[in-house]
């Protein structure tokens, strides 16, 4: 099983945390990042439609990865065909 894709991803985000725990991002932060209000990406997050970013939850904080911020607005990224 540890050579699962999801194992594999979650040591990855393991070892991310441990090179930066200063890239852990409270939903304000992230708001603000991508230009909209705290609770649309609050209800992103809950209504479980898949389309929110992935998140970390400690008892009752949530917390973004910086890199998975990067890669949901990344992902959201047009390029105009001529």
């Amino acid at each position: 099983m540890e050579n699962h894709p999801s194992a594999m991803f979650k040591e990855k985000q393991k070892e991310e945390l441990r090179k930066n725990p200063n890239n852990l991002l409270t939903d304000v932060q992230v708001a603000e990042q991508m230009n909209i209000s705290v609770q649309t990406l609050r209800n992103k997050r809950s209504n479980g439609a898949g389309d929110g970013i992935p998140y970390i939850k400690w008892n009752r904080c949530v917390r973004y990865l910086q890199s998975d911020v990067d890669a949901a607005i990344m992902a959201c990224r047009i390029v105009p065909s001529n």
